[in-house]
């Protein structure tokens, strides 16, 4: 089967996609084992919540491998896309990606000092909230830092549960899970049975409870808000690794086009590039409508919703997030005769 860009941005994602998600979780990972529960407990005693944040470590600092991560994707695709052009191209002359190159030296930076601050800052909010919600009804100090940091069991040796990494909304979900849970309320119980990311292991156990009327202890509960908290967690990193993943391997086939113009070897006015989508019932509305879409090398994208893109994944015009996260689009480019 010949090499495709298509075929590229599959290997890009299965290689690198998975070393951006296990490079997320690994530095949420690193943020709660080393966390102190009795020192975030102290500060939530005195309603010293940014203090009990800076206790936990969270920093841009603590996702730099992340961005890292996505630095070696992006790199990987251009040396790749630009491999595919050389052998597809009947010239003699060879072109080489260019890491240092202008454009592509600004992409990551740029790239870098977003994306950390995204996660960074989105934590801080998270987990700000949820520090705020638990002293606020009068938990204890200790049992709201364990709800954020994850409880370790016997004879584990990490922590599980807690909703460091999570969305704002992923949190506040789970925080209202275990709410729910608590409560015995057959229709809030019968909820937690139509939840997508539930461990279904405890199905039984919550079915037993709705129909006995029994409520599910405190440690039964623990129990099935840090398995559905692990699974939120697991999904929010593949969630950004495939949208990393994606954004690097589309700028870098941009770039390395770009490159080769910029060089002599491409004739800007000759290239076209051609939006594709999935072509499936997950497609989203805006990118049915930019299906089959053909511009010249330099021109833009424009979806329905108004956002202006490069490339699927391109934020650098301003698109809105809902045009970008967990775009499965792609682009062909070809030459006018």
């Amino acid at each position: 089967m010949p090499t495709t860009p298509r075929s590229l941005l599959r290997e890009i994602l299965k290689t690198h996609g998975t070393l951006i998600e296990e490079a997320f979780l690994s530095a949420v990972a690193d943020v709660v084992n080393k966390a102190s529960v009795k020192a975030i407990a102290e500060a939530l005693s005195r309603a010293e919540y940014d203090l009990a944040l800076d206790i936990l470590g969270l920093s841009d600092e603590a996702f730099e491998t992340v961005s890292e991560s996505v630095r070696n994707a992006y790199t990987a695709s251009g040396r790749s896309v630009t491999g595919w052009i050389n052998d597809a191209s009947a010239s003699e002359i060879r072109m080489h990606f260019k890491i240092g190159d202008p454009v592509a030296a600004d992409w990551l930076r740029q790239k870098s000092s977003r994306l950390v601050t995204q996660l960074n800052s989105g934590q801080r909010e998270a987990v700000r909230d949820v520090l705020a919600q638990g002293m606020e009804t009068g938990r204890n100090p200790r049992s709201v830092a364990l709800d954020v940091i994850g409880r370790l069991p016997k004879g584990a040796n990490a922590r599980q549960g807690g909703i460091v990494g999570l969305t704002r909304k992923q949190a506040m979900k789970v925080q209202s899970l275990r709410e729910d849970l608590l409560s015995g309320d057959p229709k809030r119980l019968r909820a937690y049975l139509r939840l997508g990311l539930r461990d279904r292991r405890f199905d039984r156990k919550v079915a037993g409870a709705i129909k006995s009327g029994t409520p599910l202890t405190r440690t039964e509960v623990e129990r099935i808000t840090a398995r559905y908290s692990d699974k939120a967690l697991r999904w929010r990193g593949e969630n950004i690794a495939r949208t990393e993943a994606t954004q690097a391997f589309h700028a870098a086939q941009d770039h390395s086009f770009g490159q080769g113009i910029s060089s002599g070897h491409v004739p800007a006015d000759k290239v076209t590039k051609t939006w594709h989508s999935a072509s499936d019932e997950r497609v989203r509305f805006s990118h049915t409508v930019l299906d089959g879409q053909t511009v010249g090398m330099d021109d833009v994208f424009v979806s329905p919703i108004g956002s202006m893109m490069k490339h699927p994944g391109d934020t650098s015009l301003g698109a809105q997030a809902a045009d970008i996260v967990q775009c499965r689009c792609r682009l062909s480019y070809a030459m006018i005769e």
